[in-house]
């Protein structure tokens, strides 16, 4: 399992009206690292031949994150059956050494002329492991 981290610094827009992350925040920030991690391990003939589209998102938020705290997300492919690749991100607070969230993002691929399901090739599965 090859694992891809990023760093956030919270600022004042990813705030809700109690003054933490929004929940809404963890999504995007675990969708954002989820397609960086692809596309810094695809190759561009790879990002050429996929689409992805998100088929469900599970998150379990465990502490508050407030505002200047630095964050560490992680991310890896927990499997990839047929045309589904199952995505796993941590998004751990530094500033206060707690675990913040968990998530899995259910990405489904997509070929993208027809738009039609798209088997994840071994080539593919190959650089997530």
């Amino acid at each position: 399992m090859r694992v891809f981290t990023a760093s956030i610094k919270v600022e004042s827009q990813h705030l809700d009206f109690n003054n933490h992350v929004n929940n809404i925040e963890f999504l995007r920030w675990a969708q954002r690292i989820s397609s960086q991690h692809w596309i810094n391990v695809a190759t561009p003939q790879m990002q050429h031949d996929y689409i992805w589209v998100v088929s469900r998102n599970e998150i379990d938020y465990f502490k508050q994150v407030f505002l200047h705290d630095e964050l560490e997300l992680s991310t890896w492919i927990e499997s990839s059956v047929k045309a589904t690749s199952v995505r796993v991100i941590e998004i751990h607070n530094v500033t206060r050494n707690e675990k913040a969230a968990s998530a899995k993002i259910f990405w489904y691929a997509l070929d993208p002329t027809t738009h039609k399901p798209k088997r994840i090739q071994e080539d593919v599965k190959n650089l997530f492991r």
